[in-house]
């Protein structure tokens, strides 16, 4: 970014800190930069790509606007359904037939948004994309002040389970993978204290001001995923590292969730949302 546009760019936030304040002015400028992450890559994530090449691309990029990286940024292809953070030596290829979710999170100021997008290339793919972003679009519409936790879930799961699919010649009905939920976002902390199922559930609390996550996660095969191999994902006290970040403490190391079923494909879209009284922000 040269000086120019770094000026221009400073400025519109330091206006905008100015008119609405600190917390949602951070949460746009993170917004703002989630989103140019995903048009600066998005021509990149092609067959043949390396996955953990579009990883170290996304961890530079979030360094090159100012920003901090508040978990290690995740590539889940085939049956991989979430939280696949590659190491070094993977060596894992896009290929045509692949589903491809690419999801990371933006950090300013400890006010952190969350997003993930999903790319297909073989057009039979197309009714699961097709319901996916159908299935978030209605979770953020529902999502509103006072509005009751299960009536999201609940509109999900009717929008996404109402598509089937014909795939390698079989046709399945699409499903929701029911124990993967979206969240709140609270500062420093990526998933805060609400879950948000994406199917119909008992929970009636209702939604307050705040920021949250909606991320339905939609399969050909199955609504369950098994922990399947250790990531480049590692966690102390609920904060999230990678080898990258030259980690040296005692610390946990987490795994990706795949399908049980080896020629699944799985599709993830997901969108942090501001609330408050006045307004409703798609921030990513």
């Amino acid at each position: 970014m040269d000086k120019y546009k770094y000026l221009k760019y400073k400025n519109k936030y330091i206006n905008l800190k100015n008119q609405l304040g600190g917390s949602r002015t951070y949460y746009i400028q993170a917004g703002d930069i989630h989103k140019q992450i995903k048009k600066d890559i998005y021509e990149s994530i092609i067959p043949g790509t390396r996955i953990y090449d579009i990883y170290i691309m996304i961890r530079e990029l979030i360094k090159k606007y100012n920003a901090t990286i508040p978990f290690p940024p995740c590539i889940s292809v085939s049956n991989m359904i979430a939280h696949n953070t590659p190491f070094k030596e993977d060596m894992t290829q896009i290929n045509y037939n692949d589903m491809v979710t690419v999801d990371y999170g933006v950090n300013i100021n400890g006010y952190i948004v969350d997003g993930a997008f999903s790319v297909y290339y073989d057009p039979e793919l197309k009714p699961l994309y097709d319901a996916t972003i159908e299935g978030i679009n209605i979770g953020i519409k529902t999502l509103n002040i006072d509005t009751p936790i299960n009536e999201i879930g609940a509109a999900i799961q009717e929008v996404v389970e109402s598509y089937e699919i014909n795939y390698k010649g079989t046709l399945y009905p699409l499903k929701i993978v029911k124990d993967l939920s979206g969240h709140s976002i609270e500062r420093y902390n990526v998933h805060g204290n609400i879950r948000i199922p994406n199917i119909k559930n008992e929970d009636t609390n209702r939604i307050t001001s705040g920021t949250y996550a909606i991320e339905p996660l939609v399969c050909i095969m199955t609504d369950r995923y098994i922990p399947y191999q250790k990531t480049n994902s590692f966690t102390i006290d609920n904060n999230y590292f990678s080898i990258e970040d030259k980690i040296n403490e005692n610390i946990k190391q987490e795994y990706n969730l795949i399908s049980p079923f080896e020629n699944d494909r799985c599709c993830h879209f997901e969108h942090s949302i501001y609330l408050d009284k006045d307004n409703k922000i798609i921030l990513t």
